[in-house]
């Protein structure tokens, strides 16, 4: 079969029967006791790192979204002191937009003479980016901070560097919060009547062209805010409806999920205020009722909720939870407060990602003795195994230029090959998935295959062993 002795071929079996319980104090011997192993596994499947992604000038600096290659944006700050106890004035604390990719952080700078800017200089900031290192965001202007668009390159209609977004308001400010890979780019600017509504930015040969999203007020009237784009050009946002509550809204191009092309109210009968939503590619939208109440939106049944609008239960210790985030996979990046004492009400807030009903605090993910303490989680995004997070934390081991214990944006990277069920964690259920094709030719990298090679094997084990209570995403 696989030229294993009888006795090994007995061990194995049972273990894979769960005559022996895979727990990673013991799995990796238990499992590996009088097996004649090939060659060595080229790694174990499971991994945890944590970057940081440096700062300006040694003040401060988060990541605020990230693509795929582990490419981020965010910002830094480049100015600013605090004043002493003297009562000497602080320096405005001034941030421009950042690109950190491949270990280097670089300062995008800004347009600078606007009316609104400090004497320092002008500010801006990186809030979206897509795998071609596109990045928006915004720009400090004349009338309140100006949509903005940063290229690696120049392409038609857009130049090398910075390019303002037209507003939808001459004398109105906007904001670019999102961009697909197709280079659509949303987010929210002011018409004119003074109405914030969501908008829609597309380069075109002659230069980029603004659309008014509406709203979900029958009269068109109201306000709306835009703040995520999928790869197929649905966007996940907040408008007002005729009543006067902010809802959640997929805008889509065209017809999909039973649902017709334009503005739809994902919550026709909710009668709260909603902060804030994002879409991932399956059309799934994340969103946050004022006060951190988290929900949800799915166009079919998953994760163990139905089609249409949900609230997220808020479990264990968890008081509130702020999205900001949902990947491919369902996992809502975002926020936590976390219940620090019972008797004093007392509150912690922590970086978490949502995963198949679980709330994972990042910080307890980290190796212990870790300086850092991982505050806000702002995007996620997940290739195959592994999992990426942008955000920022506090690093207890490094002072800032003001003395103060250095807050930091962060990727983490999180690779588990062992979630064969892409529940978040290795345990049990993905024992007996791999259970199910042992012994079998599958196709590369699937069915319990995690070494690769096509067949689920004794090396398999090994691995699925070693990822037991390991961290997972």
């Amino acid at each position: 079969m696989l030229g294993w002795n009888q006795a090994s071929k007995v061990l194995v079996l049972s273990v894979l029967a769960g005559i022996l319980p895979l727990r990673s104090a013991m799995a990796e011997d238990v499992l590996l006791q009088g097996i004649e192993m090939g060659p060595a596994a080229p790694s174990s499947g499971s991994s945890l790192v944590l970057t940081d992604i440096g700062t300006i000038a040694d003040r401060a600096s988060i990541g605020l979204a990230i693509n795929g290659a582990g490419d981020v944006t965010g910002s830094s700050q480049f100015e600013g002191i605090v004043g002493d106890l003297e009562g000497e004035l602080a320096l405005p604390f001034l941030s421009h937009a950042i690109l950190y990719s491949n270990g280097i952080l670089m300062d995008l700078g800004a347009l600078e003479g606007y009316a609104v800017c400090s004497p320092l200089g002008c500010e801006s900031a990186g809030a979206g980016i897509n795998g071609s290192r596109w990045i928006v965001g915004k720009n400090d202007g004349d009338y309140g901070p100006m949509a903005m668009l940063w290229m690696p390159g120049a392409v038609p209609g857009a130049v090398e560097g910075w390019n303002v977004l037209p507003p939808l308001s001459p004398t109105g400010a906007a904001r670019a919060n999102s961009i697909n890979d197709a280079g659509q780019i949303v987010g929210d600017a002011v018409a004119d009547g003074g109405a914030t509504r969501a908008a829609l930015w597309v380069v075109q040969p002659s230069g980029p062209v603004v659309t008014d999203l509406g709203t979900l007020r029958a009269d068109g009237g109201g306000y709306s805010w835009a703040y995520d784009v999928n790869s197929l050009g649905q966007i996940a946002g907040v408008a007002q409806d005729d009543s006067g509550f902010r809802k959640p809204f997929l805008h889509l191009p065209s017809p999909a999920y039973g649902l017709p092309a334009g503005m739809n109210d994902l919550a026709p009968d909710l009668e709260d205020y909603v902060g804030a939503a994002y879409v991932n590619d399956r059309g799934e939208v994340a969103c946050e009722i004022d006060l951190g109440v988290p929900c949800l939106w799915l166009p079919a049944p998953a994760y163990g909720f139905p089609a249409g609008f949900s609230l997220l239960p808020l479990t264990g210790h968890v008081a509130a939870f702020f999205p900001s985030a949902i990947s491919e996979a369902g996992q809502i990046a975002g926020t936590v407060f976390v219940v620090k004492s019972d008797v004093t009400g007392d509150y912690d807030r922590e970086a978490a990602v949502w995963r198949a009903g679980q709330y994972r605090l990042l910080n307890e993910m980290l190796p212990s003795g870790s300086p850092w303490d991982l505050i806000q989680a702002n995007d996620i995004v997940k290739i195959g195994a592994t999992t990426l997070v942008t955000g920022y934390g506090i690093r207890e081991d490094v002072l800032d230029i003001n003395g103060f214990p250095a807050a930091h944006g962060f990727v983490l990277r999180v690779t588990c090959t062992g979630d064969l069920d892409e529940d978040g964690d290795v345990d049990a259920d993905d024992q007996a998935i791999l259970r199910s094709f042992f012994g079998q030719e599958v196709p590369a990298g699937t069915s319990g295959d995690l070494d690769g090679n096509g067949v689920v094997d004794e090396t398999d084990i090994r691995l699925l062993a070693w990822q037991i209570e390991r961290p997972c995403l």
